[in-house]
């Protein structure tokens, strides 16, 4: 009697498609034992390597580590031609210390713009309607404290968008071209023109002080300074909204090129069902045909060898259907994703356009107050004394307020989710592209720990949605370097993939590259984390 065939290695495979089936959106066709071993293998060579380079660096170098822990602790001069730590760290912590009391003072200023101001502003046009001086001189002094106020937030956020941008500049220089260089201009360009905003309206808000002061003092230089602070109103309230209506417009922009690029068609929910079916039903009939294998493999003479042979066809026929099921579906899952992909992408643009075509409203509708304080200083304040200016600064005030509870409200329910719910990122999970050892899911927070973090306004979510989308868009742009076998190979996919980036103003000509050497870059695993960055960047709402 003969031993039963043992068929470890493809039952192996059917066990672990089915249950990748169960924990990932893709498959993979390569599961064999060699395979496995190979990739611990290379692992373990990887890490003894690395060891030993770590070991070996001092001598290799000659450069004795002692001589540089000796070093003395104060000193600040360039190490191997760069700032020491010290010096790095005082920088770092002095932004960040700038970036907490801006985020910390944004909150009151958020509330003196969008409700003090109007409010007064209400109180002084009543005051000037009724020629009741209590009222004038109480609406006088409210209005210096929020102008206060608000011209300390502004040289508060000048003095950091200053810092940022020479950083940032600096960082520029040091790239020249590249993803890098991309990110780090953009942001410098930004963040110059937000320092110079910042300085104009902290003028302005100066102009307001000088304006509600002459008011309480019954200076006779009360016209002259409602003049000049409804010019510096007007001026920064017509440079702000043109500021955002081009932002919208650049927008605007982005999202139609976005739509115009044509990706693979979509498999819908019946089709990929269908797939998974019948994944099923050859997974099922390749266990039948083991189990027939073992029966007859017992049995004895040649009708048995005869039967045998075609159960092993049966075998081998099984065994191809389910490796090109599992491709099948692989494609198509991947073709969903990319489609995914771009609806959030689109969805972050119309959020952008919105948000910053009610910030120009806001923006316009102030600097028109502005105007209206020109006017009514040059007729002797009649004009106050209807609810022009009070109903155009309620209108800047309130759109203003809206825009910042919308952003604040998301960047809450972002900190929220990230620690409440954090399986809601999965639908960005790329499976086999990570090789190794699955990361272990993160386990959720309690409600009232979800609730205490979402409060924590000037942190930023631990997981965020865009940079996850950003994996997923760089994973299908990158070359065959990135991701080794375990790369996305799809050609249609590839070039899909890398028009978004185009259409996202990440492509040749923003990182000042030819078209060559800007998919080389895409192929350089060292430059990964400057072209996450630098798409998480341009997916970017804010």
């Amino acid at each position: 009697m003969s031993t039963p065939v043992h068929r470890t290695s493809t039952r192996q495979y059917v066990t672990a498609l089915t249950a990748t089936r169960q924990r990932r959106p893709s498959y993979s066709s390569a599961t064999s034992r060699e395979r496995a071993l190979l990739e611990i293998q290379r692992t373990a060579g990887n890490q003894a390597a690395v060891s030993i380079m770590d070991t070996q660096q001092p001598r290799a170098t000659g450069a004795p580590v002692a001589s540089q822990a000796a070093a003395p602790a104060g000193d600040t001069a360039a190490v191997n031609g760069q700032a020491s730590p010290r010096k790095k760290r005082y920088g770092a912590r002095m932004t960040s210390a700038l970036d907490r009391a801006k985020k910390s003072f944004e909150q009151l200023d958020t509330w003196t713009k969008g409700v003090h101001t109007p409010v007064n502003a209400g109180f002084t046009q009543q005051a000037s309607a009724t020629s009741d001086a209590a009222l004038k001189h109480a609406a006088a002094a409210s209005g210096t404290s929020a102008a206060s106020e608000n011209a300390a937030m502004e040289v508060l956020a000048g003095a950091s968008s200053g810092i940022e941008a020479s950083r940032a500049r600096e960082e520029a220089r040091k790239h020249g071209q590249g993803a890098a260089f991309h990110t780090a201009n953009k942001k410098a360009n930004t963040k110059t023109a937000d320092a110079a905003v910042s300085a104009g309206s902290a003028a302005s808000y100066s102009m307001a002080i000088a304006k509600e002061a002459t008011k309480i003092q019954q200076a006779v230089g009360e016209a002259a300074a409602s003049a000049a602070s409804g010019v510096g109103t007007g001026a920064m309230g017509v440079l702000k909204g043109s500021r955002a209506a081009f932002r919208t417009a650049t927008t605007a922009k982005k999202y139609h090129e976005l739509k115009k690029i044509e990706l693979p068609a979509k498999t819908g929910p019946e089709e990929m069902a269908g797939m998974r079916q019948e994944l099923e039903n050859a997974t099922q009939a390749l266990d039948q045909a083991y189990m027939a294998l073992d029966t007859y493999m017992a049995d004895e003479g040649e009708a048995a060898l005869e039967h045998l042979a075609t159960i092993v066809e049966t075998v081998f026929e099984a065994s191809t259907k389910i490796e090109r099921i599992a491709e099948e579906i692989q494609r198509a899952e991947r073709r969903n994703l990319l489609h995914a992909v771009h609806e959030f992408a689109l969805k972050k643009q119309l959020r952008k356009g919105a948000k910053q075509t009610l910030t120009a409203g806001g923006e316009l509708a102030k600097g028109a107050g502005g105007i209206v304080g020109i006017v009514s200083a040059a007729t002797g304040g009649a004009l106050m004394a209807t609810p022009a200016g009070w109903a155009l600064a309620a209108a800047g005030g309130g759109l203003i307020l809206g825009v910042a509870f919308w952003k604040g409200l998301r960047a809450a329910t972002n900190r929220y989710n990230a620690v409440r719910h954090p399986e809601l990122h999965d639908k960005w999970d790329l499976g086999e592209l990570e090789p190794g050892e699955p990361t272990p899911k993160k386990e959720a927070s309690s409600r009232g720990q979800a609730l205490k973090e979402s409060l924590k306004f000037w942190k930023k979510a631990e997981k965020s949605e865009r940079e996850a989308a950003a994996h997923v868009i760089y994973a299908f742009a990158a070359g065959d370097e990135i991701h080794g076998e375990h790369a996305i190979k799809d050609v249609e996919l590839r070039r899909t993939a890398r028009e978004m980036l185009i259409a996202l103003k990440a492509g040749p000509a923003d990182h000042k590259l030819k078209r060559g050497e800007w998919e080389e870059s895409l192929n350089d695993p060292e430059k990964t984390a400057a072209w996450i960055k630098e798409i998480t960047e341009a997916l970017s709402s804010a």
